[in-house]
């Protein structure tokens, strides 16, 4: 681990663009997809998020699979599952289109287009987020 002054460092700030470096990817994978979206990252397929509103609200697999499990369940005003992904008053991605930022999911992009590109959560998110069930937290990965 790199120590600085006897110190360990909690926080790297780089000031390389993103078009220079990526630290989270191999070289071979560390540009950006040419969509422009903005990612956001649950742990759920492009497939997965194509599936209807109903198909995404009725398998209980898909909820518990995602990195926003816990968010879910502890949901206190009963919104449903598809609702948190790309609800026009409840989701991440609609929190970011008013502000100029294309995301998807998110009320105007629900899914990823057939043959596009989409980062669904790498490993921290999997790793980490609530979808294991002794985590209580959610992660989510923006891209």
């Amino acid at each position: 681990m790199l120590q600085f002054k006897g110190k360990r460092p909690y926080l790297v700030i780089n000031h390389l663009g993103r078009s220079k470096i990526d630290v989270n990817r191999p070289i071979n994978e560390g540009h950006g997809h040419p969509e422009h979206f903005i990612e956001i990252g649950y742990v759920l397929s492009a497939e997965t998020l194509s599936l209807s509103t109903s198909q995404i609200n009725e398998d209980s697999e898909i909820y518990s699979g995602s990195s926003i499990r816990a968010l879910y369940t502890r949901n206190l005003n009963n919104i449903q599952f598809a609702n948190l992904l790309y609800s026009k008053t409840t989701s991440l991605g609609n929190r970011l289109q008013p502000n100029g930022y294309d995301a998807v999911p998110s009320h105007i992009h629900k899914h990823p287009l057939k043959d596009e590109k989409y980062f669904p959560g790498g490993y921290y998110v999997q790793k980490y987020g609530s979808r294991c069930a002794e985590h209580v937290i959610d992660a989510i990965q923006i891209e």
